[in-house]
Parts: C-alpha cells; structure tokens; sequence
C-alpha cells in the first residue's frame, strides 16, 4: 500500500495561495479547518496547513509575510493575483504585501505586464513608495511602456486607469502638466528611457516640460534624460540616442541640434548637456559652425562657463571664428588695452561675449631708457588657462617686443607683469583684441 507524504514548506505556501489568489477556493474555506476544502488541504499539506488557516481573506493573505512571500515566489499565483482587481486592491493597500511584491522580479514581472495590476499600484501611494524604494521594481515598471505611464500618472495624482500607457500621458496636455509640475513624477519620467522617449518624442509633452522649472531641471541633470530631449527638440528619434553624450558623438545629430534654437536653448541650460557638448569635437565643430548655436551658447552662463573650459571647445570655435561675423546675431569691436609698469591688472569683458586676443606688443615710453625685460602672462578668468605665458619680453628705448595671438577668452581676462630692470615702469604693455557680443 503506497504512503501519501504532505507537501509542506514552500510548495505549500504556493499552493494555498494560489489557489486563494484564483478564487478557485475561498478563503474563508481554507480557514474553516472542519470545511471540505479545509479537510481536503489539510490532508494534502499537513502540518503546515495550521500556518495559512488563519488567513480569513486576500487582505489577510496580503497582511501575511508567509503568505505573501509564497505567492510572489511563483509566476502562477502572482499572474491569478495580478489578473483580479480584488487581490490587487488588498495588496496595494498593504505595505506587507507591497514590500514582498517590489522585492520579487518575478512577482514585479507579473505586476508590470498587467494593467489591472498596474492601475491599482499606480493609484496607491503604499505601493508606489514599495516600488520607488526598489531597483527591482522601479526598474521594471521603468521598462515597460504601460508600467511606466501608469505609474507616472499615479505620481502625478492623475488616475492611472485613463491612460493606456506612456505614450497617452505623453499625448495629454493635462496629463504632463500635471506630470511636470511634479517631482516625484518627473524623477520617475527621467529615470526611465522608456518614458522620455515617449516625452521626447511629443511636442505637447516637451512644451510642458520646457515651461516647467520643476521639470526641466530634473531632465536637465541627467545625460539620459536631456539627451533624448534635446534629440526631440531637433526633430530626432529620441529613441535612437541612448544619452547626451550619444547625441554629441552624431554630426548628424548635432548638426540639427545646433540648426535648432529650441534644441540648442536646451542644450545651453543644461550643464550636463554643455559638458557633454564641449567635450567632443564633433559636437563643438557643428555648435562652432552654427551662428544660432553660438548666439544662443554666449547668452548662458552655463554654456560659456562649459565651453571655457574645454580645451576642445575653445579650439572648435578658433578654428570658426568666422561663424561669428554674422551680424545679424553678434556685434563685433575691434580693441585693445594697455598697462603701465609691473602689477596684475584684469580686463572685465562686456556680457555674453567672446574675445579673439590677437596681439601682444611691449614698448618703453621714455627715449634713451634702458627698459626692463621680464614675464608677462595673460589668462583667461573664465576656464582659468593661459593665452600666453613668455619670459622672454624685452621693452627699451631701442627694443621693443611684438607677439601675435591668436587665443579666445570667454569673458574677462588678466594681464600680469613682472619685469626686471631699470624702469619697469616705463615700459608699456598693449593687449590687442576683438569682441564678439551676442545681439
């Protein structure tokens, strides 16, 4: 005669939970030990019957830790779970059961491929918290298209149950409003590339954003997140770029970046995005080439303060200094300063403005003078490099010593003079340039 072993331990708890997940059985039956069903799973589970019969409903499954780890351990009962709005309604309200739920990919997986499970998450502020605190969960709400509208919608305060997805809160002029007045919903929107590649993608959905400090500054500061913004607001696929510095690496892309004044307003505001841009020579030559890009790049702080210091940002733009004879976005003057004697003296450079250094010449103002020979450094403030540094500079009555520039400083400049001799002070030290003011 063959022996029937129980099942017991965890093949148990999957059981009883699934099948109260189901509803093939109730749970009330499952508690009521003198039920048919009760004799029935007793028999079948033994002992560790005693462990689930207290569970008189889905609430109290979803308040059980054993319960509800059981359930998110198996793809079957997690996918009966997530199938009825009852059940999810339970767990959503039980940060037990929502905490065992963000835990588990599988359960996470379940979750996010239903939009019955999704509406009740998403419209709960327990199950949000759940998933926000956890990179499993976060990041496979983050992956799917339904999830992530769903979710974004419930962070916004809007009910997820009105949109189908990402794209559909993307579409809605009241839904991104909504969205972009939102950090919490924005932090979401640009942590997941699924959702800004929908947002990127729609107008309606980046001029919510572009009229929102809130937003923008969140998209602002991830390389993810303003890369495919700025790919959106030139007219790209915003899904075909991975991040800003993706974009910057694409002539193709900067090219239309920098023919765009909306895409290159984002591009300047935002730090990350300038790093990106000023530290690839592709992106530069295209932001050099263009007197939009440039107009718009002089006019931020952000942008100058990028492009300053970068080495190959300042050597993007010398090779195209041309692009900035267009007087139709620059004014141009052609100057120079002159200082007496040793000392430090700085140049403050009008706003918004480029200056082209092109000469240095040193020259005694007293006839037969002896002069003075010595080092003369000029620097850049903004960046804080050097556009010359010679030790070599000889000023007398009979010598005088000329140096032609060709360097860039991003705003002001300093002119430092140390000279040895036996009047420093007579000799004279001019500094030649041009400025080209943003209009």
């Amino acid at each position: 005669m063959s022996i029937f072993v129980p099942l017991g331990g965890d093949l148990a708890g999957n059981l009883v939970a699934g099948l109260i997940g189901n509803n093939i059985v109730d749970a009330f039956a499952v508690a009521d030990a003198n039920s048919q069903t009760g004799k029935l799973l007793r028999h079948l589970i033994g002992p560790a019957f005693d462990e689930f019969k207290s569970l008189a409903d889905m609430n109290a499954v979803a308040a059980s830790a054993t319960a509800m780890n059981a359930v998110v351990a198996s793809a079957t009962a997690m996918n009966a779970v997530v199938a009825s709005a009852t059940a999810m309604n339970a767990v959503v309200a039980s940060a037990t059961a929502m905490n065992a739920v963000a835990a588990s990919a599988t359960a996470m997986n379940a979750v996010a491929a239903s939009a019955t499970a999704m509406n009740a998450v998403a419209a709960s502020a327990t199950a949000r918290n759940a998933i926000r605190n956890s990179s499993t969960a976060f990041n496979i709400v983050a992956g799917s298209n339904m999830a992530i509208g769903k979710f974004v919608a419930g962070e916004a305060g809007l009910n997820p149950a009105d949109y189908a997805d990402m794209n559909a809160v993307a579409a809605s002029a009241t839904a991104m409003n909504a969205v972009a007045a939102s950090a919490t919903a924005m932090n979401a929107v640009a942590a997941s590339a699924t959702a800004m590649n929908a947002v990127a993608a729609s107008a309606t959905a980046r001029n919510a954003i572009r009229n929102s400090s809130t937003a923008f500054n969140i998209v602002a500061g991830s390389n993810m997140a303003i890369g495919k913004f700025v790919a959106g607001e030139a007219g790209l696929n915003p899904a075909d770029y991975a991040d800003m510095n993706a974009v910057a690496a694409s002539a193709t892309a900067m090219n239309a970046v920098a023919a765009s004044a909306t895409a290159m307003n984002a591009v300047a505001a935002s730090a990350t995005a300038m790093n990106a841009v000023a530290a690839s020579a592709t992106a530069m030559n295209a932001v050099a080439a263009s007197a939009t890009a440039m107009n718009i790049a002089l006019k931020s702080s952000t942008a100058r303060n990028a492009m300053a210091a970068s080495a190959t940002a300042r050597s993007a733009i010398i090779s195209k200094l041309s692009t900035l004879n267009d007087t139709t976005k620059f004014s141009k003057t052609t100057t120079h300063v002159e200082y007496a004697g040793n000392g430090t003296n700085t140049y403050t450079a009008p706003a918004n403005s480029l200056l082209n250094i092109t000469q240095f010449y040193a020259y005694d103002v007293a006839a037969g003078d002896a002069g003075a020979a010595g080092t003369v450094t000029i620097t850049a403030v903004n960046g804080n490099y050097q556009i010359m540094n010679r030790s070599d500079i000889n000023a007398s009555y009979s010598t005088t010593t000329t140096l032609n520039l060709n360097d860039i400083s991003i705003g002001d400049f300093t002119v430092y003079r140390n000279l040895s001799g036996t009047y420093p002070g007579d000799v004279r030290h001019k500094v030649s340039f041009t400025i080209y003011t943003a209009i």
